[in-house]
């Protein structure tokens, strides 16, 4: 019941914010235009200089703010990279269905690695979902999920060994 409201608060939660963080804790550096080009209200994709799939903005975000867990970071940036690609592919219905899957399977990760998943989630959304463009190609994909059912999924859905990380 948990997971099928979190689920919900996703479909439903926009939340505008930003984020002015300049550096990374290890040796990652963005400089104040890149940071700039994320946030421009009228793109939706960010920089993604080191080319990992995570836009920098949030990578950095990501990597400060949950510092202390391995099995956290990873299963954040799981979540936003499913959630980058809601955004980016808006206008193409089966892969909005396709990436709503996704997050939700990283929901499910998060779930198995954070009992406080749904504030962590919804932290790194509003956090990703912050400017004009991105929270309108939120809802264009969201519209096409419209008299959809989702199965939440039960198996572990990590695209990462939970096994290996020691926290």
């Amino acid at each position: 019941m948990k997971k099928i409201f979190t689920i919900t608060l996703f479909l439903i939660l926009l939340i505008g914010c930003s984020n002015k963080l300049t550096t990374m804790e290890n040796e990652f550096q963005v400089s104040d235009e890149v940071l700039q080009e994320s946030q421009n209200s009228n793109v939706i994709a960010g920089a993604d200089i080191d080319n990992d799939g995570i836009w920098d903005d949030i990578q950095i975000y990501i990597e400060q703010k949950y510092s202390d867990s391995e099995k956290t970071r990873a299963a954040a940036r799981q979540f936003a990279k499913s959630l980058q690609n809601t955004m980016l592919d808006f206008k193409d219905k089966e892969k909005s269905i396709l990436n709503t899957k996704d997050r939700y399977l990283a929901i499910n990760c998060f779930a198995d690695v954070n009992e406080k998943y749904y504030i962590i989630s919804a932290d790194i959304e509003a956090e990703l979902v912050n400017t004009d463009a991105r929270i309108l190609a939120y809802l264009e994909a969201s519209n096409h999920l419209g008299g959809l059912i989702f199965e939440v999924p039960t198996e572990p859905s990590c695209d990462f060994d939970i096994t290996t990380m020691a926290n």
